[in-house]
């Protein structure tokens, strides 16, 4: 049994305990709504269910023949649908994916990032973000660093700015800053350090086509003062030319 089969038979497992809680639940909200109706002279009892729902079966037995009654009640279904022979489609099994995630631990969570980074697993990651070790966090962010930021499996930056290291942030943010695309959502993430290295590229490229303007509010007064250096260097050298 490969990881993703485990990863599959252990959210199994867990759905499988949550749904019987909820069952349980359910089923003791259920009888004391019905005890209470039925003090009042409401309510309901499972032999007038159960006969109403043989006599609808029967009814519809006889409209449509001997299938009838099977096919009337949906839990007896053996309708053909494009869910393949589990019964259960894509979209199903990434729903219980999302649903489950806050539930899982660590270990297994690790297995899900790793076979939605690197195997067939489609789902929306971003509702599990939150409860991912800062290692996953970091192996999410080194995938979109080679996406150069772009979006993987609808996950972009964006999604990871709050959990993401500082680090990871500042890479990713220097390498397109450098090939001229400024990601405005990264700028309130970026630190003082990464700020610092854009300025110094910027002073010593004098051809930069980058908007350094927009930087300013986040920029230390250190960095200021060399833009502002640089801006009257170029200035004087222009001039005697």
């Amino acid at each position: 049994m490969n990881d993703f089969e485990k990863l599959f038979k252990n959210i199994e497992q867990k759905l499988q305990g949550i749904d019987e809680k909820i069952k349980r639940k359910l089923d003791s909200i259920d009888a004391v709504v019905n005890e209470k109706l039925k003090a009042h002279g409401f309510g309901w009892d499972d032999d007038a269910e159960e006969r109403f729902e043989n006599g609808a079966a029967a009814d519809f037995e006889d409209e449509f023949g001997d299938n009838g009654a099977e096919r009337a009640g949906g839990r007896y279904s053996d309708f053909e649908t494009d869910k393949g022979d589990s019964g259960v489609s894509p979209s199903d099994v990434s729903r219980k994916l999302e649903e489950i995630a806050p539930f899982l631990d660590k270990g297994t969570l690790h297995n899900m990032v790793e076979e939605f980074l690197y195997g067939e697993l489609d789902m929306d990651m971003s509702v599990a973000l939150p409860f991912l070790s800062d290692g996953d966090i970091a192996l999410i962010m080194k995938k979109l660093l080679k996406c150069d930021g772009e979006e993987f499996k609808g996950l972009t930056v964006r999604d990871l700015l709050p959990f993401a290291d500082e680090k990871d942030i500042d890479a990713l943010f220097i390498k397109r800053a450098k090939a001229g695309h400024i990601d405005r959502d990264m700028m309130a993430f970026v630190s003082a350090d990464c700020w610092h290295e854009i300025v110094k590229d910027y002073c010593k490229d004098e051809e930069s086509t980058l908007n350094i303007d927009e930087f300013y509010p986040y920029l230390d007064d250190g960095d200021i003062q060399l833009l502002f250096k640089t801006y009257l260097k170029r200035q004087k050298k222009h001039r005697r030319n």
